[in-house]
């Protein structure tokens, strides 16, 4: 016999079915009660039938769904002699076919290797199971389809894959929906079905395989009994549209009426709960009000303020949490309720998921989050990836880095840290070079001591071997995995095992336990068992299937993404929070509904999936029904509104926000308008337009709000009343002895600024030495930003050193390479001057091969990329050293010395600077090449710098510290030549840079080599400074004509050189000269009495922060008072002489 019981939400459905069922129960012992919920309610029923049981027991009540319903009469009736597949087991044989087929499948074969691509194809094949679709079906809809080729395309696609899919499990497993179907075959000859009274409680609808399943039930038991949502003054025969609120409810039961008639069931006597209000909300009009109106029409106002109802606009996403957990402290404390009276709801949980559990956890309140957690994001399913990841990758430096970043190696995070940063900095990969052992030394680690039984290189390299070697031994068991999928697992499994991932994952719990991460530590107990049922899963669908490691990798992928662990609650008083389809709320007294914002409400309705949401609409008008397509989804949706909305018995809040967590405006949902309509009189409230003291509720909560309102006022937009209640609200914290300290560190964040400090002199002397060691680069460094130079070269901060061939890189191999063509041009009995092409070609080659097989762990010579950049170090040192012979071919200078290390010259008081009487400045360097020109008792004096930058002379730089190196080479080279021939008077004649490069140009009419080559050289004439005297121009530069070859001057036509930023006279070379000297002599004295000030230089287009490497570190930003950039002005080289003369 079948019967309805119809009524709306908080009608009583539920209670009224579950007493009938214990009543009978109690007057027929012998005969079996079944009752039948969804999934996540069948402990919330229990719970409810055990406590209105009058003996608190229900012995001939069971409380099943669908699934427990199969497992019992299987277990009744034999079983089935195939295993029934869960959703992973289907991942992994479709991971499987879909390999085998890719090659057929013309439209999907293509996105078979993104991620989640094969769960899209599993959720399509499920839904065809779901809804009776097999291959014949799917056949005639691919026929209707034809006229719609992409359409087509792909269905005929997912036809060969459901094929090969049933072909593949066919006599081997059941899949869930081939289960049902095997269940409607064993109903009738089950004894526990026979006879027995089924209730179904808490279902909107049911899928044509659950039909088929009913119709069997109703076939053998003696009475089933189903509550529906509905209207209870609405007759459910009644044709209605779609857009109903109960159109779902009344095609469920046109449905159920025709299994009763197909199974010859009688009919027996329906329920109306047509008690209006419904009795539940007897006692809150407008709550009753809104149960009889929502989604209702025509629709009917409610006159007067809705007590109990509460709408209430928040800025933003956080706010909406932290209002929520207010009111659910409010009502705790004022009005007598439980955590368990009250149920949150979000509009779209995911988004609103971390906001929510951080705002509760500030006020402490107890709540459990009803969702279901994926595991690709859990370390144990990295380790395992990132494992594999190993040799797939060859051991690249970024697998390694995930391998030993899981937590799960056995590394500490500082041998993690010292290891990743070892293979980065020697560019260690591939398994061949992880296989031996590591013997070079980085960077900074004295290299001789790596010989030595006990020593920093000794120890640093035992460390680093020992990692190594513990990452090789686990990884070995992962090298030969073997060829099929059994071996594999295999291999796996004894990985894991002697990695004690067990031991590690439950001393993880443990410590989430001690903490009181719950949530986190039931995660870390679920997941081993969880992840070698996948592998044993793996063994019997596949273990005799051949595939590569890679294949296997991701089979496992396929495994893991549809793996989840659920939780359960802690304790028993808490608030749950859920989303709108799968809450398990039940019997609450209040709730709040957050998140009433366009987007979630309604939310994305589209199917997300292979069969797109126009597919779904045209199949629609095919003869085979599908799962609701997005139009009917969204219809679903308001059902599902109208039930939450309906399930508090006292009062309901809902908010809406005004932005995003990313400060996106967002719009308020229709439903705001719709709330509106029915409560005329309900003001919209505001509540962050409160005063702070009516917004607290625990001196927790208080901190934020005192911290905002401290934003304002240090930003000045805090006023009058408010104002006055921070002062207020500091003065309280301030007394209290538990929330003084939180004052003022709130105080010294709000009004936080820089103050220059310096370091004691005692200190600075302790980092520096009171004999001041140092290039001239670090003294720049120095005058750009003070706090720069501590953290460089007193802190000794320095950038992770990556393996790789950079701008410095190429530099350096400059310098060397032309120092190395100077040394040993002599021993070829050449100069400078009078070397031939073949020879000088010649030796540079051998030089340059040496040089770059030798430079940077043979960086040069590891890839494509470098293998080019050195093919270009060849053509730019071949172009360098022709020109700088033919520019030295074109004057009377000759090269003194080359690579003139300081160290070579501390007699020098250039280079050894007397800061006071104890304290001294050591500089070291080197000049690239020293030229002279002597003519009777006149030596001349000319510096060259190589640099692979675009170098200029910049005035403004010398005088504020920023580009003293040149003027220092001078000074130094200058004192130099007068002690090596004291007799002579030694004059300036210039300092310059030349740019290493080989240029392109830009040729708009055909030239001849000699002609290009001569433009070449023209771009790669030095710049700097010349002494203006015109003989000594032409000692440098003799090239007849009005443009000079190796200087970029030009005469004018009296014969005297045009303006230009090159020359500069005598007296101001000696003057910069001596200014330089006086500046390093104050940025050394500087340096040594402690300034770390944090003040960078700023020009108008650059600046000391630009490419600085310290920026996360100082935490410089021009917001904070005292935090401010030294503006240089761009001021004239006259202005700039005019200083230097005044300061001298």
């Amino acid at each position: 016999m079948l019967s309805f019981i119809f009524g709306g939400s908080g009608a009583g459905k539920s209670s009224i079915l579950q007493e009938r069922i214990i009543q009978e129960s109690l007057k027929h012992p012998e005969k079996r009660y079944l009752f039948l919920v969804p999934d996540q309610f069948t402990m919330e029923t229990q719970r409810s039938l055990v406590e209105k049981h009058p003996c608190h027991g229900i012995m001939n009540i069971d409380v099943l769904s669908f699934g427990r319903l199969s497992y019992r009469v299987f277990e009744e009736t034999g079983g089935v002699s195939q295993p029934v597949l869960d959703d992973t087991g289907k991942n992994l044989i479709l991971r499987i076919v879909a390999d085998r087929l890719k090659p057929e499948l013309k439209v999907l074969g293509g996105y078979l290797k993104k991620q989640g691509y094969i769960h899209e194809i599993k959720s399509a094949i499920s839904e065809f199971m779901q809804y009776g679709i097999g291959l014949t079906e799917l056949e005639k809809i691919i026929a209707f389809s034809e006229k719609r080729g992409a359409l087509a395309g792909k269905l005929k696609d997912l036809l060969l894959l459901y094929r090969g899919f049933e072909e593949y499990i066919r006599d081997h497993y059941l899949t869930k929906e081939e289960s049902l179907q095997v269940l409607s075959y064993r109903i009738a000859s089950s004894s526990l079905l026979r006879g027995s009274v089924l209730a179904f409680d808490g279902f909107t609808g049911f899928t044509p395989i659950q039909l088929q399943v009913i119709r069997e039930l109703m076939s053998v038991a003696e009475e089933v009994c189903f509550t529906l949502l509905f209207d209870g003054n609405q007759e459910p025969r009644q044709e209605i549209g779609e857009q109903n609120l109960f159109a779902l409810s009344a095609k469920t039961f046109r449905a159920l009426e025709k299994c009763a008639e197909e199974a010859g069931t009688d009919r027996g006597e329906d329920l109306y709960l047509k008690e209006v209000p419904v009795k539940r909300l007897n006692n809150v009009p407008a709550l009753a009000h809104l149960e009889q109106n929502l989604f209702r029409y025509p629709q009917k106002s409610f006159s007067g303020e809705p007590t109990g109802i509460h709408l209430a606009f928040l800025p933003g996403m956080r706010e909406e949490a932290r209002y929520a957990a207010r009111m659910v402290r409010r009502l705790i404390r004022e009005e007598g309720y439980y955590f368990r009276d009250i149920g949150v709801v979000c509009g779209n949980l995911e988004n609103y998921e971390s906001v929510i559990s951080s705002e509760f956890s500030k006020l402490g309140i107890p709540f459990f989050i009803d969702q279901n957690r994926g595991i690709l994001l859990n370390p144990f399913v990295e380790f395992i990836r990132s494992a594999l990841r190993l040799y797939s990758q060859d051991f690249s430096v970024d697998a390694v880095n995930h391998y030993i970043r899981t937590g799960l190696t056995g590394l500490s995070l500082e041998a993690a840290d010292e290891l990743d940063n070892y293979i980065r900095e020697m560019g260690i990969h591939g398994y061949g070079r992880w296989n031996r052992l590591f013997t070079r030394l980085p960077v900074g680690v004295d290299q001789k001591s790596a010989t030595e039984e006990e020593g920093e290189g000794a120890d640093f390299l035992a460390r680093i071997n020992e990692a190594r070697q513990e990452i090789v031994r686990s990884a070995a068991f992962l090298k030969e995995m073997g060829k099929t999928a059994s071996e594999k697992v295999r291999a796996l499994y004894d990985f894991i095992e002697e990695s004690r991932i067990q031991e590690k994952l439950a001393a993880f719990e443990k410590e989430f336990e001690e903490k009181g991460e719950m949530v986190r530590a039931r995660e870390y107990h679920q997941i081993y068992p969880f992840i070698i049922d996948l592998l044993s899963e793996i063994v019997e669908l596949s273990g005799g299937e051949e595939m590569t490691d890679q294949e296997f990798a991701e089979l496992l992928d396929a495994g893991f993404s549809e793996m989840q662990v659920g939780t359960i609650p802690q304790n028993v008083d808490h608030v749950t929070i859920g989303d709108m389809q799968r809450s398990r709320l039940k019997e609450i007294r209040v709730l709040l509904f957050l998140g009433i914002n366009d987007g979630n409400i309604p939310g994305n309705v589209g199917s997300g999936g292979i069969l797109s949401d126009i597919d779904r609409e045209f199949l629609q008008e095919s003869e085979f029904e599908l799962a609701p397509s997005p139009r009917q989804k969204m219809y679903t949706q308001r059902l599902y509104l109208y039930m939450n909305m309906t399930k508090p018995s006292e009062k309901l809040y809902m908010t809406w926000a005004g932005c995003d967590q990313d400060g996106k405006t967002l719009r308020p949902a229709y439903l705001v308008e719709t709330v509106k309509k029915l409560y005329p009189d309900l003001v919209v409230e505001t509540p962050e337009e409160e005063t702070i003291f009516e917004r607290l509720e625990t001196w927790q909560d208080s901190y934020d709000y005192v911290a905002d309102a401290l934003r304002e006022a240090v930003s000045g937009t805090l006023y009058g009343e408010r104002e006055e209640k921070l002062v207020q609200m500091l003065k309280v914290m301030q007394e209290r002895e538990e929330t003084a300290e939180e004052a003022g560190r709130l105080m010294g964040s709000a009004f936080a600024g820089y103050e220059e400090e310096r370091l004691p002199k005692q200190l600075a002397l302790a980092l520096c030495g009171s004999n001041l060691v140092g290039s001239i680069t670090r003294l720049e460094t120095f005058a750009a930003c003070a706090y720069e130079h501590f953290l460089k070269y007193e802190l000794l901060l320095e950038e992770r050193k990556e393996f790789g061939f950079a701008a410095v890189d190429m530099g350096n191999i400059f310098h060397s390479v032309l120092a190395e063509f100077s040394e040993k041009l002599p021993d070829r009995g050449y100069s400078w001057l009078d070397f031939p092409k073949e020879e000088g070609e010649k030796l540079l080659q051998e030089i340059l091969e040496a040089k770059t097989a030798a430079y940077g762990n043979a960086v040069l010579y590891e890839t494509a990329r470098s293998r080019y950049a050195l093919k270009r170090i060849g053509r730019i040192m071949r172009r360098a050293v022709f020109t700088l012979q033919y520019q030295l071919q074109q004057g009377q200078f000759t090269p003194k010395k080359f690579e003139m290390s300081f160290s070579s010259l501390q007699d020098l008081e250039a280079v050894n600077v007397a800061l006071t009487q104890e304290e001294k400045l050591r500089l070291v360097g080197r000049i690239d090449r020293l030229d002279t020109c002597e003519e009777d008792n006149k030596c001349y004096v000319k510096v060259i710098d190589y640099k692979s930058g675009k170098n200029s002379f910049d005035i403004v730089a010398l005088y504020h510290g920023l580009q003293l190196q040149l003027v220092t080479y001078l000074n130094a080279a200058m004192e130099y030549e007068k002690k090596s021939d004291p007799g002579k008077e030694i004059v300036p004649a210039g300092i310059l840079y030349y740019h290493i490069d080989d240029p392109v140009l830009e040729i708009r009419e055909e030239k001849t080599p000699e002609e290009i080559n001569a433009e070449l050289r023209k771009v790669l004439r030095p710049t700097g400074i010349v002494n203006d005297d015109a003989e000594i121009i032409e000692k440098i530069d003799a090239s007849p004509g009005t443009a000079k070859e190796v200087l970029p001057l030009s005469r004018k036509k009296d014969g005297s050189f045009a303006e230009s930023s090159l020359l500069m006279s005598r007296e101001n070379i000696e003057l910069i000269s001596d200014f330089a000297a006086k500046k390093l002599k104050e940025l050394g004295g500087s340096i040594l009495s402690g300034e770390i000030g944090m003040h960078p230089y700023s020009r108008k287009d650059r600046e000391a922060c630009t490419y600085c490497p310290y920026g996360k570190v100082c935490g410089f930003d021009k917001k904070l008072p005292g935090c401010r950039k030294r503006t240089l002005p761009e001021e004239g080289r006259e202005e700039i002489f005019e200083k230097m003369r005044d300061e001298m």
